[in-house]
């Protein structure tokens, strides 16, 4: 129920009164907010624009899975190396 509690006074802090919402920080940034539903490639602009986006040498699958503990086959093309097409 704290952890709760703490979110909602971080909503409030924010002005963050429209759902679904996400707050992207990273030190140095300024802070950028996003309400309601958005495409995927919106998510991906902000994250480079933090400079945050993974690159592929930064996880290997065995990592992934070991954290997460299951990967889609959507995250495992996010994330992981993929072998170049057969031509």
């Amino acid at each position: 129920m704290e952890a709760f509690r703490k979110d909602l006074n971080e909503t409030k802090a924010q002005g963050i009164n429209r759902f679904p919402a996400l707050l992207f920080r990273k030190s140095g940034h300024p802070s950028l907010l996003i309400t309601g539903h958005r495409p995927y490639a919106v998510l991906q602009d902000i994250m480079a624009k933090l400079e945050v986006l993974p690159t592929h040498e930064d996880v290997s699958k065995e990592e992934y899975m070991l954290y997460w503990g299951s990967l889609t086959d959507r995250e495992l093309k996010e994330v992981v190396p993929q072998p170049a097409p057969v031509k």
